[in-house]
């Protein structure tokens, strides 16, 4: 890879359904004392009221792309949640508390992040927030936590993946299983984020993803799948040094950096979703909004004179209508040579890379104007430009340096007061529990930082900056993500499973 030895970490995020066998459920409410009754039966009225989605999920644009988000699917408890991290989180608990009010049960708190907590490696944190409440600030653990913009499954859907599951070529532990009759009812769902730990990017991390993931994919009496809203996030950041003064924010990249991360996203969004599944990337998924929206440029405004002519054509055109009975034939009066349909059709807005270029390189260019030039505000995007200004906020990590950091006991445990951790977050992968997907989208997105990094070192911000460095500098159809990935450095090994994953969806 290209850059090598520039050093950054990561940190993935990864949303997924988690099927779970009723036992699993009633061990765990045996272990916290809990009387609670579980109720399955639950009306459909009632489960569009125990909903916990987000509100923007709900409204009515989203309904009508999409109305799977609608309803609760999970089962009801009939007694007061008593986690420690929901009784802080208000907000949520009394959202519990009142529907335990008033239909006798509420739907799930942490019981199921819980559930999950026991079949993972030690060291895995339980958390909660909601509506913005609560947030985790500490990184230095893995941690699950609710995924609010997602519900599990209804109970046909359900039944169709667990039969699916018991006819299994290659039989596993779960196979097995559910060949049992007894462990073919009793089932149910609930979304989660496992989010990990921040990890340098190295071979121990990747090994350290695969432990876990392994772990939630499949047990004895669970596993764990993405659905089409799901999806895989990757944080990319820098490591903290050791003599980071505390109380300070952390690093963050340079200008230089970014800028040219940024033109590197212009130029070859388009080529990089064809890596994803058409949804990811092309406009209909309102958690991934495109990062170019601000390069488009609306026509320049008509003069008094322009817009007198078209008045005049209009009025004309009117007249002619009202009085032929011949209409199919009619046209509106235009010049000799002028095409009625583009003299009265609106203009689209266009875009120019040449003039995203001069943004980009502006000469009063800063990282905050670069990250709400690139939808900032909004971290419901291809790639999440939002962190990376961030000034506010606390922020604990524990990293283990590489070898260049090394310290006595390789591990530093920083705590900001003052800046939380500035990332750069790539969402656009879709859903997946798959370490070998998740392996080869983080190398990825780790080369078009080290690719932006080299460049920015190279050939710097100047405002007259003319693409230099790129092997084209104006967006052509000659241009793909196979180039990209021959200036990233990737290797055959990357670019081969790129091409199989490409190929496997033509």
């Amino acid at each position: 890879m290209i850059n090598a030895t520039f050093q950054v970490t990561f940190g993935i995020e990864v949303e997924c359904i988690l099927a779970f066998h009723e036992t699993l459920l009633r061990n765990h409410l045996a272990a916290t004392k809990s009387d609670s009754k579980i109720i399955k039966d639950i009306p459909e009225d009632i489960r569009r009221k125990l909903n916990q989605v987000s509100q923007h999920y709900l409204d009515e644009d989203a309904r009508r792309h999409d109305t799977s988000r609608q309803q609760y699917q999970g089962w009801g408890l009939t007694t007061p949640t008593a986690y420690p991290s929901e009784r802080d989180n208000v907000g949520f608990q009394e959202y519990m508390d009142k529907h335990l009010a008033s239909y006798g049960y509420r739907g799930y708190g942490g019981e199921i992040l819980h559930v999950a907590q026991t079949l993972l490696p030690d060291g895995v944190e339980v958390h909660d927030s909601f509506n913005g409440e609560n947030k985790y600030t500490d990184f230095s653990h893995w941690h699950l936590t609710h995924e609010r913009g997602l519900v599990g499954l209804d109970k046909k859907n359900l039944m169709q993946r667990l039969e699916k599951l018991s006819k299994a070529k290659a039989p596993g532990d779960l196979t097995n299983m559910l060949k049992q009759p007894s462990m073919t009812k009793g089932w149910n769902t609930h979304p989660l984020e496992l989010v990990s730990r921040v990890l340098p990017y190295s071979s121990a991390s990747i090994a350290e993803v695969h432990q876990h993931l392994t772990a939630l994919q499949e047990g004895l009496a669970h596993f764990a799948f993405a659905t089409a809203h799901c999806g895989l996030h990757i944080h990319v950041g820098l490591p903290v040094p050791s003599n980071h003064q505390a109380g300070t924010p952390p690093p963050t990249f340079t200008l230089p950096t970014l800028q040219h991360l940024a033109y590197i996203q212009v130029m070859y969004q388009a080529h990089i979703s064809k890596l994803h599944p058409t949804s990811r990337g092309d406009g209909t998924n309102i958690d991934l909004k495109s990062n170019i929206g601000n390069f488009y440029e609306e026509p320049e405004p008509l003069t008094d004179a322009e817009y007198d002519a078209l008045d005049a054509r209009g009025k004309f055109f009117l007249e002619m209508f009202l009085l032929r009975e011949d209409t199919d034939s009619l046209i509106p009066l235009v010049e000799a040579g002028e095409d009625p349909n583009v003299v009265f059709a609106e203009q689209p807005p266009t875009f120019s890379f040449k003039r995203a270029r001069e943004k980009i390189f502006a000469d009063d260019m800063t990282i905050s104007k670069l990250s709400e030039l690139m939808g900032g505000k909004e971290k419901a995007r291809i790639v999440n430009w939002k962190y990376v200004a961030r000034t506010k906020g606390t922020y604990t990590s524990s990293i283990i340096l590489l070898p260049s950091f090394v310290s006595k006991d390789r591990t530093l445990t920083v705590s900001f007061a003052t800046g939380e951790a500035r990332t750069i977050e790539f969402r656009q992968h879709e859903g997946t529990l798959s370490p070998v997907a998740i392996e080869h989208w983080t190398t990825f997105v780790v080369g078009l930082v080290r690719l932006a990094e080299h460049n920015g070192r190279l050939y710097g911000t100047a405002p007259a900056y003319d693409g230099a460095g790129y092997r084209y500098p104006e967006v052509s159809e000659e241009m793909s993500v196979w180039d990209l990935m021959e200036m990233m450095e990737l290797g055959e090994d990357e670019v081969a499973y790129w091409r199989r994953v490409v190929a496997g969806r033509a």
